[in-house]
């Protein structure tokens, strides 16, 4: 990448300048899988700039990660969002934790980025990036609490916001359990093994399921 312009004035080209810096920080980790191996460093030069200009726009490397993720969220809460508002009649539990995790699944950025939020994103970001991080996330999973309840009336809204927050904490503990890195996923191959060789999306529809079940003894 290369910059268009040397110093970002206009509210045009800071806004064009921060889509550089993500779209540059979303390619790295797309090539190194690996959210402890970007640098702000790596980052500055892939983006075509200065360190120095990383910082106008992000105090840190987390503060960058913070606002992949919130991206990432995003796209998927607007893709399901369509999906839930385009079925014909009401679906029943099962039904929807199928649909919200063959959604999830194959998002591994935003997986990723979701498994080391706690950890590593939210401990060592500013903020001013974390709250507006949580602010933005709890609007969208109200918003899709809503439509949750509208494609599967059997819980009210309420109760679908409860189980998002669940599954939150659920994808931080599954996601890498599922997503070992060598050698245990060398040994997981192995058949007196196979019973802790997680799939990631069966195991969420379930737990996803399970939540919503649970909330019935309400």
């Amino acid at each position: 990448m290369s910059e268009s312009f040397q110093r970002a004035r206009k509210p045009d080209e800071k806004a064009a300048r921060r889509v550089q810096i993500l779209s540059a920080a979303a390619e790295l980790l797309a090539e190194t899988r690996d959210c402890q191996a970007l640098s702000l460093n790596g980052l500055a030069r892939h983006a075509g700039m200065a360190k120095s200009n990383v910082y106008r726009y992000f105090a840190s490397r987390e503060a960058v990660l913070l606002a992949i993720l919130g991206e990432e969220w995003l796209s998927w809460h607007t893709a399901l969002l369509a999906e839930l508002a385009a079925l014909e009649e009401p679906v029943e539990i099962e039904a929807l934790a199928a649909i919200m995790a063959r959604s999830m699944a194959p998002r591994e950025a935003l997986c990723r980025l979701i498994s080391v939020m706690p950890t590593v994103l939210e401990r060592n970001a500013d903020l001013d990036s974390i709250r507006e991080f949580k602010l933005a996330g709890l609007e969208l999973m109200h918003a899709l609490a809503g439509a949750m309840a509208e494609a599967c009336p059997e819980r009210r809204q309420e109760q679908h916001l409860e189980v998002l927050h669940h599954l939150v904490a659920y994808i931080i503990g599954a996601w890498p359990l599922a997503h070992p890195q060598e050698p245990l996923r060398t040994l997981l191959q192995e058949p007196r093994f196979a019973a802790m060789d997680h799939d990631f999306e069966a195991e969420l529809a379930r737990a996803t399921a399970l939540l919503l079940r649970g909330q019935g003894a309400d």
